[in-house]
C-alpha cells in the first residue's frame, strides 16, 4: 500500500524502541549489534557472499529492528543509520529486500559514507525467513534507492540525491537507484551529486556497482554553469567509480555528460559490459558521457541513444581524459557531428582497439582527435570517418548508415550485425586485445599502470567475451560489444 510522506514518517519514529535523536535529517539512531553470519549450508551462497558478517534491511522493519534476520530487519532509517555511522561493515554484507527505499528525508541532500562497505545487496523476495540469502532475484524482487521524496514519479523540487562517497571502496550490487536530484544551488556548492558523488583519495575511494540500473536522475546545474553541470547519474571530483553490467538510462543534465561526468585528473572511471543510453544533455559537450579530466577504461560497453540540444557540439562520449577503449559500441545520433570527441593530452597513451566508432546515418565523425593531443588506434576498428589519427590497416572504413547494418537486441542491449555486411576480413586476437590493454598507463593517472588495474579487475576473462558473456573466438574477435561467435 501506497502511504504519503508524513504517514511514512511517522511510522518511522514509532517502529522501534530504544531510539535517540539523531541531528541529521530528523533519523532514529539504532544501536546497532553485529549480527551472526550465515549459517545455511549453500554453496552459492558461499560463492557469492562468502563468510561477511550479515545485516537484513526490509522496508519497514521487524522485531527487535538490528539486523540479525529478516525477522529482526532494520529499516530503510536503521539504513541510513548503519551507513553514515560509526559501524565498521569493511567485512559486513547488507541485504536488502524488495521496496523502495529514500536514501534521505530531507531535499537536496544525499547520504555520506566515509567507510569501506563490503557489500550491499538487493533483490529479496519479502517472503524471505530468518537469514536465509536463497530467495534472490534482482530483477524479480527490485530493490530501489530514490531520491523521489515528493512522490511524483519524477525527479524535481523537493527531491533529494542519492550518494556522497567522501572515501572508503563501497560495493552494491543489484539495486536501481532512480529520480536523484539536487537543484542549481546545491550544484554550485558542488558537495554533492542527483545521482552517485565521489570525492576523495583517488586511489582508494571506490564506488564499484555490478548489474545495477541508475536511472532518472537530474541534476540542476543549467547550461550557463559549466563547470558545476554534468553527471546526473555519477558525478567523479577525485576517486574511482567501477560498474560492471550497470545501466544508465533516462538521466539529464544541462549539459557536459548526461549520465556521467569526470571533472578532474584524479577521477577515474571503469566500465565493463555497460549499456549507456537514452541520456540527454539541455546544451552541449557529451550527451553520454563527459570528461574534464582524469582517465577511463571501457570494456565491452556500448554508448548510444544520448541526446544533446546542440548536435554540432555533442559526442557520445566527450572530454579530455586518458581514454582506453576496446570491445565496445559507440553510436552517434543522426546529424551529430561527433560519435566520439578526444582532447587526451600528450602522455595520456589513449589508445582504442576493436570497437565500432559509427553513426546512425554515416554522417558523423567516428572518432575526432581535436587540437594538439594524443591517441592511437591498435587496429580493428569499425568506423565511418576519423580526423586526425591514424588509422591501421586492420582498421575498417564502412561508408553506409549504422541503422542499416545491424538490427537491435531490446532484450540482451546489444547491437547485432555480420562482419560479412560490413566487409571485415582481419580480426583482433585475445593476445592483441590484451596487451593494449596492460599497455595504458597514463601519466597524469595517480593510479600506476591503470591498465593492470582495470585488467586485474575485469579479469583478463572479461575481454574474450561479449557485453552479453558470450564466447569470442580466441583468434577472431568481432569489432564492438556483440560477437557473433565467428569461426
Amino acid at each position: 500500500m501506497k502511504m504519503d510522506l508524513s504517514y511514512r514518517t511517522a511510522l518511522i519514529f514509532t517502529a522501534a524502541l530504544a531510539l535517540t535523536a539523531v541531528p541529521f535529517s530528523c533519523q532514529k539512531h539504532y544501536d546497532m549489534v553485529p549480527p551472526p553470519a550465515v549459517q545455511e549450508d549453500d554453496d552459492l551462497d558461499d560463492e557469492i557472499f562468502g563468510d561477511a558478517e550479515d545485516y537484513f534491511v526490509s522496508l519497514y522493519g521487524d522485531g527487535e529492528m538490528d539486523g540479525s534476520s529478516w525477522e529482526n530487519a532494520l529499516d530503510e532509517a536503521g539504513l541510513i543509520d548503519l551507513l553514515t555511522g560509526t559501524e565498521n561493515l569493511s567485512e559486513c554484507h547488507i541485504h536488502v529486500c524488495e521496496g523502495t527505499y529514500h536514501l534521505s528525508l530531507t531535499a537536496n541532500t544525499s547520504i555520506t559514507v566515509k567507510k569501506n562497505v563490503a557489500g550491499i545487496f538487493g533483490g529479496y523476495s519479502d517472503q524471505s525467513q530468518g537469514t536465509s540469502t536463497e530467495t534472490r532475484d534482482p530483477e524479480k524482487y527490485q530493490t530501489i534507492f530514490s531520491g523521489d521524496l515528493n512522490e511524483n514519479g519524477t525527479a524535481d523540487e523537493g527531491d533529494c540525491g542519492l550518494m556522497t562517497i567522501n572515501s572508503g571502496h563501497v560495493k552494491i550490487d543489484g539495486v536501481i537507484f532512480q529520480h536523484g536530484y539536487i537543484s542549481e544551488n546545491t550544484a554550485l556548492a558542488q558537495t554533492s551529486g542527483s545521482g552517485f558523488f565521489i570525492d576523495g583519495d583517488a586511489a582508494t575511494t571506490i564506488l564499484e556497482l555490478s548489474d545495477c540500473i541508475v536511472r532518472d536522475c537530474v541534476h540542476g546545474a543549467t547550461s550557463s554553469h559549466s563547470v558545476e553541470a554534468g553527471g546526473a547519474a555519477i558525478r567523479i571530483m577525485t576517486g574511482q567509480a567501477r560498474l560492471k553490467n550497470v545501466q544508465l538510462t533516462g538521466n539529464h543534465s544541462g549539459n557536459r555528460g548526461g549520465a556521467i561526468r569526470c571533472c578532474e585528473d584524479g577521477s577515474i572511471l571503469m566500465l565493463d559490459r555497460c549499456f549507456i543510453n537514452g541520456n540527454s544533455i539541455t546544451d552541449a559537450w557529451g550527451s553520454g558521457i563527459q570528461l574534464s579530466g582524469g582517465s577511463v577504461c571501457l570494456n565491452n560497453t556500448t554508448i548510444s541513444g544520448n541526446t544533446t540540444g546542440q548536435p554540432a557540439q555533442g559526442g557520445q562520449m566527450n572530454g579530455g581524459a586518458a581514454m582506453l577503449i576496446v570491445n565496445s559500441t559507440i553510436i552517434g545520433e543522426d546529424s551529430e557531428t561527433y560519435v566520439v570527441r578526444c582532447e587526451s593530452p600528450k602522455g595520456s597513451t589513449t589508445r582504442f582497439i576493436n570497437n565500432v566508432f559509427l553513426s546512425e546515418d554515416g554522417s558523423g565523425t567516428g572518432f575526432y582527435l581535436n587540437g594538439d593531443n594524443e591517441a592511437t588506434s591498435f587496429g580493428f576498428n569499425l568506423y565511418n570517418s576519423v580526423y586526425a589519427v591514424t588509422m591501421l590497416a586492420s582498421d575498417r572504413q564502412y561508408p553506409g548508415e549504422f541503422k542499416t547494418l545491424c538490427s537491435y537486441n531490446e532484450e540482451e542491449n546489444v547491437f547485432e550485425w555480420t562482419t560479412d555486411n560490413a566487409g571485415v576480413s582481419e580480426f583482433a586476437t585475445s593476445e592483441a586485445v590484451t596487451e593494449a590493454v596492460r599497455g595504458f598507463n597514463p601519466e597524469k593517472c595517480p593510479v600506476a599502470n591503470l591498465g593492470n588495474v582495470f585488467a586485474d579487475w575485469c579479469t583478463e576473462a572479461a575481454f574474450s567475451v561479449d557485453a552479453r558473456g558470450s564466447a569470442r573466438n580466441p583468434e577472431k574477435f568481432q569489432p564492438g560489444a556483440y560477437d557473433a561467435g565467428l569461426e
